[in-house]
């Protein structure tokens, strides 16, 4: 390993892996995946907890001073959210249509849209299990309280209510959605999402001493 750059961003999450490779033994890993770990190495061994997964999106041969690198590009669940473009179909107010998986929306909750998101629709067109963890103690009082779409249509047969827009990524609707609410989305490890409610009385989880 000759360099490992790692960003964890509120809406990115992305790496660079630089790996000697004058054996050729590190081959073409494009859609494979990594789990950092970050810790510390203690008496009792080795104490860590991994990052959010990661998987090769792009990988570069380079050569310099007669040695011969790799070069590892990943990206995170983040990424996935920011490059995906959400699918529930809707129609311009004009056609007053809409799809059945626009209409699910209708009466969930904040948390039940996201658990909509990511653990049905998103993992269907991903192909990943990704799953959102229960909200337990992490509930502001209306994360799991207000509904944004309470309706499908209006009398005259238009959609209303809380919806995606032409063009939305998962990561731009989802934005949208979490200014109703004070809690957070956070990349959990391997694929799991997470729901955090920041308070200043929150426990420290974790000391480490020098």
């Amino acid at each position: 390993l000759i360099r490992l750059e790692h960003h964890e961003e509120p809406w990115d999450d992305y790496a660079t892996i630089v790996l000697r490779n004058n054996d050729l033994a590190v081959g073409n890993l494009g859609g494979y995946y990594v789990d950092i770990g970050y810790g510390a190495q203690t008496a009792s061994g080795l104490d860590y907890s991994s990052a959010s997964r990661l998987w090769v999106t792009e990988t570069q041969a380079v050569t310099a001073v007669g040695e011969l690198y790799v070069i590892f590009k990943l990206g995170g669940k983040m990424r996935i959210l920011r490059e995906q473009r959400i699918q529930l179909g809707w129609s311009p107010l004009e056609g007053g249509n809409y799809t059945a998986t626009q209409g699910q929306l209708t009466g969930l909750t904040i948390y039940g849209i996201l658990e909509l998101l990511i653990e049905t629709t998103l993992a269907t067109e991903t192909g990943y299990a990704f799953t959102l963890d229960a909200l337990g103690s992490q509930d502001d009082g209306f994360i799991n309280t207000f509904v944004p779409r309470p309706n499908n249509k209006d009398t005259e047969g238009n959609l209303i209510g809380f919806r995606p827009k032409d063009g939305d990524t998962y990561a731009t609707f989802i934005q949208r959605l979490m200014q109703n609410t004070k809690c957070k989305l956070m990349a959990g490890a391997g694929l799991t999402f997470k729901i955090v409610y920041p308070q200043a009385t929150d426990a420290v989880n974790e000391r480490y001493y020098s």
